[in-house]
């Protein structure tokens, strides 16, 4: 088998050449297809267009045209640069990241009659990330808009270098031509942490590429950290000629956000092996963020993030069975089958809906991740609800059952001494 195709159990990542979308897919045997997995079967007309072509072929399916920009043999593979990498506009335009307005307009120009001549050819940049990024009329217009606009400018200007190896001719750009920018430390340092994260996103999630992931992300943080990079940030944007220029408010607002959108492209991974049952790859990304949990509150929500589809499920249906409950008449007058079947009704939901989402937790997660310890408690306090509810319908060992999974929910934390003690009281110390 030919690793650098397209093959069966493996995925590709395809990028729509005119709408610019890109998208993996994992092409599967026929009964395993699944669209909201992005499984496709072998035996469909876009797995058939996909079937044994390498990365950069372009294929054609359903009128439209489509470039394959990475193949992998399994779903550790993280190939697709982010957005903000692969259509970066200092990227489109052929820009260092201290280009100035002038330097843009002329890029703009110079653009412009390349593409209209058809010269336009990949070069040392889309080398260093994976592709060629057309620059048509559409691109280059796109790519001056977001250098028009404070927040993408500062955001573009962060994630691209301000020297591609010597590959940017200094002398055509007026903000590093007199090197003051090119040869600053701060410069340099930034511009190695992304030529790390570069790295760690074309790398595999083994073990040493996620060790990659870690030493990048550590890198990166430094950089978020750097004062000195951020002033220098400030001073590019002031002495560039744009107008208005940001400030240190908009300077303050992309800090915030810049070790999560780094980490963005691994996140975005975990997340689809999360909803693809792939328990060992969330394992190995939820590892990683542990192990930067000290650079800054962003890898917990990076964690919940990654495991939300489970929690919000175990939350939803948790209110939505305690709702349910209410029905319950609860005085000795009331419609005891009624209130069995309010309440049968309800534990089958929290055995069809609750219980799966919290072993999918558990399956990925230690028992004491915060994610898993949430979710505990919401199950309990479900459960603890039922329990209540159950005692009008007279039957012991349903509510005694019912306590027993709430307190094997609730052990080691807080709502255990509620459940608990909710149980004494209706069957003793049961010793």
């Amino acid at each position: 088998m030919d690793e650098d195709t397209v093959q069966l159990g493996g995925d590709a990542v395809l990028t729509h050449l005119t709408l610019g979308d890109t998208k993996r897919y994992y092409l599967v045997e026929d009964g395993q297809a699944d669209h909201k997995l992005s499984r496709i079967s072998s035996k469909t007309p876009l797995g058939r267009a996909i079937l044994g072509h390498r990365a950069g072929d372009v294929v054609h399916f359903g009128g439209n045209s489509y470039r394959i920009d990475a193949v992998g043999s399994n779903s550790f593979a993280i190939r697709a640069n982010p957005m903000r990498l692969r259509a970066n506009a200092y990227r489109t335009l052929r820009l260092p990241a201290g280009a100035s307005l002038p330097d843009i307009y002329a890029a703009e120009a110079r653009l412009r009659r390349l593409a209209r001549l058809g010269l336009q050819s990949p070069d040392v940049i889309d080398r260093l990330l994976g592709g060629t990024i057309p620059s048509d009329e559409s691109d280059i217009r796109s790519a001056v808009g977001r250098l028009g606009d404070i927040s993408l400018r500062i955001q573009d200007r962060l994630f691209w270098l301000h020297s591609v190896d010597g590959h940017l001719d200094p002398s055509q750009f007026s903000a590093v031509s007199d090197g003051r920018y090119r040869d600053n430390p701060a410069i340099r340092r930034h511009d190695d942490a992304l030529r790390r994260l570069v790295g760690a996103v074309n790398t595999e999630l083994d073990d040493a590429g996620l060790l990659r992931w870690t030493e990048a992300l550590r890198s990166w943080c430094e950089i978020v950290q750097d004062g000195e990079y951020w002033t220098l940030s400030a001073e590019l944007d002031r002495t560039g000629g744009f107008e208005p220029a940001a400030n240190q408010g908009d300077l303050a607002t992309l800090r915030r956000r810049a070790v999560r959108l780094a980490a963005e492209p691994l996140i975005s991974v975990g997340r689809d092996a999360f909803a693809r049952d792939d328990v060992l790859t969330v394992k190995r990304i939820l590892g990683v963020l542990d192990d930067l949990e000290e650079t800054g509150r962003w890898v917990a929500s990076a964690q919940a993030e990654i495991l939300a589809p489970a929690s919000e499920r175990v939350e939803a249906s948790c209110e939505s069975i305690r709702q349910a409950l209410d029905g319950v008449t609860r005085s000795p007058d009331g419609d005891e089958d009624e209130n069995w079947r309010v309440c049968n009704q309800a534990r089958g939901r929290f055995e069809s809906e609750v219980r799966p989402s919290l072993g999918k937790l558990k399956d990925s997660t230690p028992h004491n991740h915060p994610s898993t310890r949430q979710a505990r408690e919401t199950a309990a306090r479900c459960l603890y609800t039922l329990a209540t509810a159950l005692t009008w319908t007279w039957d012991d060992d349903a509510v005694e059952e019912v306590f027993d999974a709430a307190l094997e929910y609730a052990s080691g934390l807080p709502i255990e001494y509620r459940v608990e003690a909710g149980r004494r009281r209706l069957f003793g110390s049961g010793e």
